[in-house]
């Protein structure tokens, strides 16, 4: 009976301490995961204080040239050899254009006709 009453008395108070371990190895991990993140942030933060990794961080991101310098741009040259990615979506039909689209490009029809117009040739009166 003794032992009953112990054993009652001790299981809510096992189970919390267990739980409590369970809790502290998580914060610990938890801990270890941050300090491995702040690890690499401050190896980051150091790159970023190296005058020559910002000046190639400017050229690669935001493409600066330095005085004297002229920048080339290839445009599609990522998709060279690529095939369009397989998809499930239906294919639809292009429709009528938006109505800016369509204002837009009387605009630019208007400033750059796409062929000249033919003149037919004044011939002199006899």
């Amino acid at each position: 009976m003794v032992a009953t009453l112990i054993l009652f008395l001790a299981a809510p108070t096992a189970k919390i301490f267990f739980d409590q371990r369970a809790q502290i190895a998580a914060l610990e991990e938890s801990i270890a995961a941050k300090e491995q993140e702040q690890q690499q942030l401050k190896l980051q933060e150091e790159r970023w204080g190296d005058e020559a990794y910002v000046e190639q961080q400017a050229r690669e991101r935001m493409f600066y040239v330095m005085p004297g310098e002229r920048a080339y741009l290839v445009l599609g040259a990522d998709q060279t050899g690529r095939q369009a990615a397989e998809s499930s979506a239906e294919q639809v039909e292009a429709g009528k254009p938006a109505w800016a689209d369509g204002l837009w490009q009387s605009v630019v029809d208007s400033a750059f006709p796409r062929s000249e117009p033919e003149i037919a040739p004044v011939e002199p009166e006899q």
